[in-house]
């Protein structure tokens, strides 16, 4: 009897370590995936996104080129020059840019022309160029700077008459290689052959005064000036077809920034206002 009370007793003693209360079991209990990766947020500090700033871009990293295409842009001294220059350059003030003439690269024309279309990376800007139909979309534009008639000169005493493209094609016409007049020549239908394409427009200039060609495809206002500074008399010559009647403007290729865009426009537009593109102009056409 005896040791059936004391094996009861211990029975009961070792029951009640290993099982314990319910309320021990639970705080016993091992904790799920989801209280093992809890903690206080509060003493994390929260990660903010960062705000959407735009990005300045620096109209000093733009590459410019131009041409030999007078009165708009042109050498003198050895120092650019023309109505698209001092724009230009009076633009650069506007903005803030460091930028200068002596940053200008001057090119012929069909070199840069093919820089400036072939480049996707690159900002580039050209000038000075026709504004046309078939070049809308190669680039964006900031003008206009002045008006520009494409035409057809001739030497008065030739006595040419245009009035057809059948009347171009039997006369040699004198171009420059991406010029507009060419350009406007071969869409219109003028036959290659009839072209003397040259890669400056002075060559054209003085190919017209030794009747080598027949005819000048160049803006009215540039062949007239051209002839002058040769001294020869642009009285002697007259304009006998219109290609197309347009404006110059600053064109850059479609990799540039539009922000660029947006300020040297506002630039341009605020030297009409305040007089200084009126005075640039007649500065070089009266």
């Amino acid at each position: 009897m005896k040791r059936f009370i004391i094996f009861a007793i211990v029975l009961v003693v070792f029951s009640g370590i290993g099982l314990g209360s319910e309320k021990d079991k639970k705080s016993a209990k091992a904790p799920d995936a989801s209280e093992e990766l809890s903690f206080d947020v509060s003493v994390v500090p929260e990660k903010k996104a960062k705000p959407d700033v735009a990005i300045d871009i620096n109209i000093d990293d733009i590459k410019f080129m131009t041409e030999s295409y007078p009165p708009f842009n042109f050498k003198s001294n050895g120092r650019l020059a023309g109505i698209a220059v001092n724009l230009i350059e009076e633009m650069f003030l506007k903005v803030g840019s460091k930028l200068t003439r002596k940053d200008i690269e001057m090119l012929p024309w069909a070199r840069a022309y093919l820089y400036i279309t072939h480049s996707t990376k690159e900002q580039i800007g050209l000038f000075s160029m026709t504004r046309s139909k078939e070049r809308e979309h190669l680039f964006k534009w900031v003008g206009p700077l002045s008006e520009s008639r494409i035409v057809l000169i001739a030497p008065k005493s030739k006595k040419i008459v245009i009035n057809s493209i059948d009347d171009i094609n039997k006369h040699r016409v004198g171009v420059v290689r991406d010029d507009v007049g060419e350009q406007l020549l071969i869409l219109k239908g003028v036959k290659s052959i009839n072209l003397d394409v040259v890669f400056d427009l002075q060559l054209n200039a003085l190919k017209l005064v030794r009747n080598r060609i027949d005819l000048w495809a160049c803006g009215e206002i540039v062949a007239k000036w051209t002839l002058k500074q040769n001294n020869v008399n642009p009285n002697d010559y007259e304009t006998v077809h219109v290609l197309q009647q347009g404006s110059n403007y600053f064109a850059f290729n479609l990799a540039t920034d539009d922000q660029v865009i947006n300020k040297l426009q506002k630039a341009l537009d605020e030297l009409k206002v305040d007089g200084t593109h009126e005075k640039i102009l007649d500065r070089y056409l009266n």
